[in-house]
């Protein structure tokens, strides 16, 4: 029996959880330095649950998706009825009580002439010598009534066909079955894609696949309320972004790893327009992982490929050229600047703040010990200690949302994990359930 257990221990499915201690097995519970397979099934369990309980969202037209709070610009009709409305209406003439009538005999009143028309101002008649010497003098006195000016409201340049944030999300609202399959496998490849950051580039001295479940409990924590497939898909090409960028460290030129960078950078931006901030990350990936002029050029030209090719689209189908950048920035920056903090909502915002304060303490512990790992893995954690902090300055951009602010979860998966593994392991497996059991409270109280 005991061999039978030993065999089951080395060879089954717990042997990643055992250690060998004083001739004898037991089971140990580091979660900080969890294998990819039970990283990936965590990970599975939580996506199925929350594509289970999740709602996707209704279909809009693209001219709705700009803002549910920015005002659409009016029209010509609508401009000159305001105009109407603003101005004073001058009050109806009071109509004065009939008086007695004179009791002289109509055929008197028929035989008198016409009298001389009279002016009501001054009362003086067309015979005066006065009005009759200078007739046009009263009249270059009196000031005209100036014209009302009906301003033309300034059109927004015309799009001819919708932006992909608007396809996805009607996509999703029209098929609600496909849309989650598609929520369900933009959030597996995510999972996997970040931790593959950390394997393969051994970030910790020791390997970890934590940042594969993660990363999602993290964006299930800060962002699950309208967590909608567009911002998912946004968050994936801000993961292949910076897995790319972490390729730029080696020797040799790297131009495909800066060219797909920089394109998936720029397809963020288009899917997901409030994460424009995200942009300053990319001269600062070129600063950290020193590429020469050539590669820095290649890197800005896969970040203007997209939104240049929606430009040149649009244009092609009877445009303007304008109209993609001009939805852009109004997506971006409708609303009000820092309005995200200071809106409270149980349980979300403390869940918020904890999460803020275990980030920061994990940047503190990260920088503290980030020279006792090898060269490139200390510039890839750099770079990721630059883009959680530039994640968490996502609360202040004008359109910030709960989607939005959870673009940070991606990269502080990365800083958390390197603060789990050089902490005992007794502390690591407590935070890791807490969490763990957190996201699965989140999904069902949604």
């Amino acid at each position: 029996m005991t061999k039978l257990v030993n065999i089951w221990f080395y060879t089954g499915f717990f042997r990643i959880f055992v250690v060998e201690s004083e001739g004898f097995q037991e089971m140990k519970f580091d979660f900080a330095r969890l294998p990819f397979i039970p990283a990936f099934l965590a990970l599975l369990l939580l996506t199925l649950l929350w594509a289970s309980t999740c709602i996707m969202p209704d279909a809009v037209p693209a001219d709705q998706l700009v803002a549910a709070t920015q005002e659409t610009a009016p029209t010509e009709e609508q401009s000159r009825e305001h105009i109407l409305t603003a101005t004073p209406q001058q009050d109806p003439i009071p109509q004065s009580t009939p008086a007695a009538q004179d009791p002289a005999p109509q055929n008197a009143l028929q035989s008198t002439p016409n009298p001389l028309p009279t002016d009501s101002l001054t009362g003086i008649t067309a015979s005066d010598s006065t009005l009759s010497s200078t007739p046009d003098t009263l009249a270059q006195d009196l000031p005209e009534p100036a014209p009302a000016r009906i301003e033309k409201p300034r059109t927004p340049p015309r799009m001819a066909f919708e932006m992909p944030a608007t396809l996805i999300r009607n996509f999703a609202a029209r098929h609600p079955f496909r849309g989650k399959t598609l929520s369900v496998l933009v959030i597996l490849f995510l999972g996997v894609t970040i931790g593959r950051v950390a394997l393969r580039h051994n970030l910790y001295t020791v390997n970890s696949a934590l940042p594969v479940p993660l990363s999602f409990m993290l964006i299930l924590l800060v962002g699950i309320r309208g967590l909608t497939p567009p911002a998912l898909v946004g968050m994936l090409f801000f993961a292949l972004a910076i897995k790319n960028f972490a390729r730029c460290f080696r020797s040799g030129y790297t131009f495909d790893a800066n060219f797909r960078a920089g394109l998936y950078s720029g397809l963020m931006l288009l899917v997901h327009p409030a994460s424009m901030p995200l942009l300053v990350l990319f001269p600062v990936a070129l600063f950290v992982f020193n590429r020469t002029l050539r590669e820095a050029v290649a890197a800005s030209a896969g970040l203007l490929f997209p939104i240049a090719f929606c430009s040149y689209l649009n244009w092609g189908m009877r445009g303007d050229f304008t109209a993609p950048l001009w939805q852009i920035w109004q997506q971006f920056a409708t609303g009000t600047i820092g309005g995200f903090l200071t809106r409270f909502i149980l349980p979300d915002t403390p869940v918020q703040i904890v999460l803020a304060l275990l980030t920061l303490l994990s940047i503190a512990l990260v920088v503290n010990l980030l020279y006792s790992v090898g060269t490139k893995p200390r510039y890839i954690l750099l770079y990721a200690i630059c883009a959680t902090i530039v994640g968490m300055m996502l609360c202040l951009s004008p359109s910030a949302d709960a989607p939005t602010v959870a673009f940070v979860a991606i990269p502080a998966s990365l800083i958390i994990t390197g603060f789990l593994v050089r902490t005992p392991r007794m502390n690591s497996a407590i935070v890791v359930v807490v969490l763990f059991a957190a996201t699965v409270v989140r999904i069902f109280l949604q």
